[in-house]
């Protein structure tokens, strides 16, 4: 459906001469069927990397997080290309701009719809990532756990009480700690390096914006 319906508005977009509501078409109509697609894919591979990280357990639900980031932003990378290409292409079509790609690229803070339409794909992740996180307690053999909730509930030692609730309190803050310290190193180092990445990506898209090409304007006298 998502395909068919989009091939029919692209055609639409690129024949039609007259620009009266081909605007609403490519907003309500084109960029909306390209998103639910490459959205259907984000939460495809979430699922499936949930499903394997529940069957496998210990680690694995963390790994699956991880890697269900990085599948984020390979999906994230192609809908913005693939947008980039079929506005690019539509304006070849027509013979004229009915899209600005390479302003929305050079100014990007002025359509700030467009990234956020793009950054739906990155939702699944996100949670499937929380999630993720809950996995690590698990990375703490169960006896450990065990053993210290039965100290606990023991009336008569008061003392190893204490000391079950310390040991405990101690697992749960160095596991959560830990992440807490990588976690912040890795948001640093892309803070850091966010603006060269971005700028990267930036540039690769006006490559691809090059390649298609733009259609001849007529010079005016």
């Amino acid at each position: 459906m998502l395909f068919g319906f989009g091939a029919l508005i692209i055609i639409r977009l690129a024949t039609e001469k007259s620009q009266d509501g081909l605007t609403v078409l490519l907003t309500l109509g084109l960029l909306p069927c390209l998103n639910a697609f490459f959205d259907w894919l984000s939460y495809g591979m979430t699922i499936f990397l949930l499903q394997k990280g529940q069957a496998k357990r210990g680690v694995w639900p963390f790994l699956c997080g991880v890697a269900d980031v990085v599948a984020a932003g390979v999906i994230f990378a192609a809908l913005a290309a693939s947008l980039v290409a079929i506005l690019a292409q539509i304006n070849l079509w027509r013979g004229d701009i009915l899209v600005d790609v390479r302003a929305i690229l050079d100014q990007p803070g002025e359509h700030l719809w467009v990234i956020a339409m793009i950054a739906s794909t990155l939702v699944p992740t996100l949670v499937h990532l929380g999630l993720a996180l809950f996995s690590l307690i698990t990375w703490v053999p169960v006896p450990f756990w065990q053993g210290g909730v039965d100290r606990l509930l023991d009336q008569e030692d008061t003392m190893g009480g204490w000391w079950a609730a310390a040991r405990l309190s101690g697992a749960l803050v160095g596991v959560y700690g830990g992440f807490l310290l990588l976690g912040g190193a890795v948001l640093w180092a892309l803070w850091q390096l966010g603006a060269v990445i971005v700028s990267g990506y930036v540039g690769w898209l006006h490559v691809l914006l090059d390649w298609i090409g733009s259609p001849v304007m007529p010079v005016v006298i």
